[in-house]
């Protein structure tokens, strides 16, 4: 039997030894439209959505990620909330579990993100996260206290 050598994908063809190297945990291919800016949903446990936020927060600081990753929210609207006889004002999540992250998927970024202690993975198709459509995240961000001002975030991004 002889040694076959498997073939290379057309993709990392010419590219260096370490960018063209795969595991079963690597990231999928970068999108289509190249470096474009991209929201995604990462799932968390319930309850650790401010945790997650933190600690993703302080990697990108410490990993120097803020060229590939730009935003990390939480769903949250306001509530009134009636107990013993007070009116209060409560934030609530609207999608509990869940944080959006606004980043171009390359390989770096992806890693920074999925190994943030607390994540359990990107909502997605198999090992591909899905990136939510502009119109999905405008409504999501017009739910927010400040969604205004997030809305306009978007659009800068976009352009």
């Amino acid at each position: 039997m002889e040694d076959e050598i498997p073939s290379v994908p057309e993709e990392t063809e010419g590219l260096p030894a370490e960018e063209a190297s795969s595991d079963s945990l690597s990231k999928p291919d970068k999108p289509a439209e190249g470096d474009a800016r991209n929201w995604y949903v990462i799932h968390c446990y319930s309850g650790y959505e401010n945790k997650v936020r933190k600690n993703l927060e302080q990697r990108i600081e410490t990993m120097a990620m803020k060229d590939k990753i730009f935003d990390v929210v939480i769903p949250t609207q306001e509530e009134i909330e009636v107990r013993d006889g007070k009116r209060r004002t409560v934030e609530r999540h609207v999608f509990p579990g869940y944080v959006l992250v606004n980043m171009i998927l390359e390989e770096e970024s992806w890693f920074v993100v999925r190994n943030t202690p607390g994540v359990t993975g990107f909502v997605g198709m198999g090992d591909e996260p899905t990136p939510l459509r502009p119109e999905e995240v405008q409504s999501i961000l017009l739910r927010l206290p400040c969604g205004a001002k997030l809305t306009a975030l978007l659009r800068g991004a976009a352009e």
